[in-house]
């Protein structure tokens, strides 16, 4: 399988729903600016509209929390975020 056009990113066996969970640390609050920064120049949006992007959410707690749920493994590999 490849995406579209692209040859480099194969998946050689289909799989179900992809979850990754990303936490991110930086002083200063920089770990907000750069969810702020993602947010404001669409680059989150175009990350969600992408096929297959079940979810791309921002978290922040006592730990700053990225959660990220695609369809299938292949769908992570076309991704362009």
């Amino acid at each position: 399988m490849s995406c579209g056009n692209n040859t480099k990113k194969t998946l050689t066996q289909p799989s179900g729903p992809v979850t990754m969970n990303l936490y991110y640390t930086g002083v200063d609050g920089n770990a907000r600016k750069f969810v702020e920064e993602m947010e404001s120049s669409g680059t989150a949006d175009a990350i969600r509209a992408e096929e297959g992007n079940l979810r791309y959410d921002y978290f922040f707690s006592a730990a700053n929390f990225l959660g990220i749920r695609w369809a299938t493994s292949q769908d992570v590999f076309c991704s362009t975020g």
